[in-house]
């Protein structure tokens, strides 16, 4: 996913969990425009939890995409309800890209 969004031009961090994300936005250095994250993150936090606390800390209106191959009623109405855009996995680039575009404000 990393090399489809920058060959589409889009600048791309990684972070390896929920506490290296939040260890990167931590003090306003990084401010991401939008995140993707997958439903099942290892160690202490699931994407849903990590949206969460990226929108305390960068604002209510930072949109999400989560990708999960979870598609039980349960995990869909939990990413409904924090407002984020689920794609299931695997995902195809057609729809990962349809999805940013509508999520990111018009450059002009």
């Amino acid at each position: 996913l990393d090399l489809l969004l920058r060959d589409e031009g889009h600048q791309t961090l990684i972070a390896g969990d929920g506490i290296e994300a939040l260890k990167l936005v931590e003090g306003g250095g990084i401010k991401p425009d939008l995140i993707l994250t997958d439903y099942n993150l290892p160690n202490s936090m699931d994407g849903l939890q990590l949206s969460a606390k990226l929108r305390e800390t960068l604002g209510p209106a930072l949109p999400i995409i989560i990708l999960t191959g979870d598609i039980s009623t349960e995990t869909m109405r939990d990413v409904a309800r924090q407002n984020c855009v689920q794609l299931n996995k695997p995902v195809k680039a057609a729809a990962l890209f349809g999805a940013i575009q509508r999520l990111l404000p018009d450059p002009d």
